[in-house]
């Protein structure tokens, strides 16, 4: 079966990190740890993506119909660190044992191959860690959730990219 794999990337400028981790953390009710739009209602999903759109941050969505999620990720990743090679310094991805070494091996090596690897650091790191992850997972969410939804977010996604398989690494 085929399904859409959605990879969203949040930029935040390095002046508004805290700013930023702050008001994502205020949205948390007080029984949660993190943001997790599956266990939201929409009236919650609506407020939440209402003020993550205020928030000082760009997104680019990555997709790729492919019906193995590992070669979609890796696709979508690879197209990633292509598209930001020369901007970005630090990339932090949501952990999962899973596909936490193929993410680590695919990162290696489209750095060295990009002229990256001196000028910037990645990391995983557990959704509860990070609040800027409930971010790209709100705007994940709402880009495969239908136009209503992703019409909501419109204004902080610079781009919804297509992008091919990648089956170099498994």
């Amino acid at each position: 079966m085929r399904r859409t794999y959605l990879l969203c990337a949040v930029k935040v400028d390095p002046a508004s990190l805290d700013t930023t981790r702050r008001a994502l953390r205020r949205m948390c009710l007080p029984s949660q740890r993190r943001l997790h739009f599956e266990r939201e209602q929409d009236a919650r999903r609506r407020s939440l993506l209402g003020q993550i759109a205020r928030l000082n941050i760009r997104a680019t969505v990555y997709q790729c119909d492919e019906p193995s999620q590992i070669a979609a990720r890796m696709g979508c990743l690879r197209q990633l660190l292509t598209d930001e090679s020369a901007a970005m310094t630090r990339l932090v991805l949501d952990a999962c044992e899973t596909m936490d070494r193929r993410d680590r091996r695919l990162i290696y090596l489209a750095a060295r191959d990009l002229g990256m690897a001196a000028t910037f650091t990645y990391e995983h790191l557990r959704s509860f860690e990070e609040p800027i992850l409930w971010a790209a997972d709100a705007v994940a969410w709402a880009v495969g959730a239908g136009r209503s939804w992703h019409s909501r977010v419109n204004d902080i996604v610079a781009a919804v990219v297509d992008v091919k398989a990648d089956f170099s690494v498994r």
